[in-house]
C-alpha cells in the first residue's frame, strides 16, 4: 500500500486515551491487530522484533492499491510516533503476527493512481529491492528474487507511471513489488529506509518520494562495501557492462537509477519538492510546526542522522554508518543535486573532498545552500 499520512490510527495507552500516529494504511490496521491482541496497549511498546506476546489477533484482508510498500505481505509495520518523549520519531516493527491473513493483487485496482503515486511507490519498491540485494544478510532464497524485482521495475515503471493504462506493465510493477517485499522480509533492509523514516518524521512527506531522492545518494555511500553487487544492479537495470571493471560497472548503476528516478518525475532534492497529490506536508499535526519546504539547518540534520542510527534497518545496511555519515547524505539530498559522486578519491572522509564533484563538504556553514 502506499504511505497514506492523511490518515491516523488511534493508538490506546493504559489510561484510555487515544492519540494519534501517521501510518501507511496496512501498517496501520498491522498495528491495530498488535494493539487488540494486547488489550489495548500502547503501540510504541512494540517497537522491535517480534515483540508481540501473543498471535491471537484480528483476521486481516489486505488486498493493494499500489506498486509500492509490499505492505499486503510482509511482516513489517511502521509507525509515526507524534506523542511520547521520543516525538518526532518514525520506527518500524518486524512481527510474525502483523502478517496478513489473505493478500489481494489486481493491477485494474493499482491503475486509478495519481501518476506521481505510481512514481512514488516504484521508488519505494527499487529501495526495497536494492537494500536487499546489497545487504548484509545474503540467502539463496532471498537474494536472486531481488535482483529480479530491480529488473522488472527498471523495465515497467516509466510505462507504469505515464500510462497505467497499460496492464502489462501495471502487472510486471505489481509483482515488482510482491517479489521485493518477499525479499526484504527475509534480507531486511538498510539507510535507505533509515533515511526515509527521519525525514518522514519531521516532515510528513511520501516514502516513496524520500526514497527516489535517496536512492543515488545512498547507493553513492554503500558502493565501496559492495560494489560487486552494485555491477550486478547495472546489468539488472540494463546497462552494457561488457569491458567495464566493477567499479565502472557499480558507478554505471547510480547513473541508471539517476535516469530512472529523474524519468519519473522526481525532483533532484528535497527542497525541490513541491505540492504532489493528497500532499501533507506542513498539514495536519504538523501545521505550524514545520514549513511545508523542507530545510533544514544543521540542527534538525544532526536530529535526524541520530535517528537514522537507531532505526532498526540500519544494522542490515553493507556499510556501517556514522552520525557525521548519515548527515553528509542527509545533506545532500536535502540540497545537492543527482549526480554520479564516485571517483577521483570521492571518497576521502565521508563523501570526499573535490570540489568538482559537487559536494561541499570544505565550505563553511555560511556558503552552503540553504538555511543555516
Amino acid at each position: 500500500m502506499s504511505w497514506t499520512p492523511t490518515r491516523r490510527f488511534p493508538r490506546a495507552n493504559a489510561t484510555g486515551s487515544s492519540p494519534s500516529a501517521a501510518v501507511p494504511r496496512t501498517t496501520r490496521r498491522r498495528g491495530a491487530r498488535v494493539v487488540a491482541a494486547h488489550d489495548g496497549r500502547n503501540v510504541n511498546e512494540f517497537q522491535a522484533l517480534n515483540a508481540s506476546e501473543t498471535l491471537d489477533n484480528p483476521a486481516h484482508i489486505a488486498i493493494n492499491t499500489t506498486v509500492g510498500t509490499g505492505s499486503e505481505t510482509t511482516p513489517a509495520y511502521v509507525i509515526t510516533d507524534l506523542s511520547s518523549p521520543n516525538a518526532p520519531h518514525k520506527w518500524v516493527g518486524f512481527d510474525r503476527a502483523a502478517i496478513t491473513t489473505l493478500a489481494i493483487n489486481d493491477p485494474i485496482l493499482c491503475m486509478t493512481q495519481p501518476p506521481e503515486y505510481v512514481a512514488y511507490t516504484g521508488f519505494d519498491t527499487m529501495a526495497h529491492a536494492s537494500e536487499c540485494y546489497v545487504g548484509r544478510v545474503q540467502h539463496l532464497s532471498t537474494t536472486p528474487i531481488a535482483l529480479a524485482a530491480i529488473r522488472l521495475t527498471q523495465e515497467n515503471l516509466r510505462e507504469a507511471t505515464y500510462n497505467p493504462k497499460n496492464y502489462k506493465a501495471m502487472e510486471q510493477m505489481v509483482w515488482a513489488q510482491y517479489t521485493a517485499a518477499q525479499a526484504f522480509s527475509t534480507g531486511l533492509l538498510g539507510i535507505l529506509h533509515s533515511l526515509s523514516h527521519a525525514v518522514c518524521a519531521y516532515y510528513d512527506i511520501h516514502h516513496g518520494l524520500n526514497n527516489g531522492v535517496g536512492l543515488p545518494r545512498v547507493w553513492t555511500y554503500n558502493q565501496p562495501a559492495a560494489p560487486e553487487r552494485y555491477a550486478d544492479i547495472a546489468e539488472a537495470m540494463g546497462v552494457d557492462t561488457k569491458g567495464m571493471n566493477v567499479p565502472q560497472a557499480a558507478d554505471a548503476a547510480i547513473e541508471a537509477v539517476i535516469r530512472l528516478v529523474k524519468d519519473c518525475g522526481c525532483p533532484e532534492s528535497w527542497s525541490q519538492v513541491g505540492e504532489y497529490p493528497k500532499t501533507r506536508m506542513g498539514k495536519g499535526h504538523y501545521e505550524g510546526k514545520t514549513n511545508a519546504a523542507i530545510q533544514s539547518d544543521d540542527d534538525e540534520l544532526q536530529k535526524m542522522a541520530e535517528h537514522m542510527m537507531g532505526d532498526l534497518c540500519t544494522p542490515g545496511n553493507p556499510r556501517d554508518l556514522t552520525v557525521d555519515g548519515a548527515k553528509e547524505v542527509l545533506r545532500d539530498c536535502m540540497y545537492d543535486g543527482m549526480a554520479v559522486k564516485t571517483g577521483n578519491g570521492y571518497r576521502q572522509n565521508i563523501w570526499g573532498v573535490a570540489p568538482e564533484m559537487g559536494r561541499r563538504t570544505q565550505q563553511t556553514a555560511s556558503e552552503r545552500p540553504g538555511p543555516q
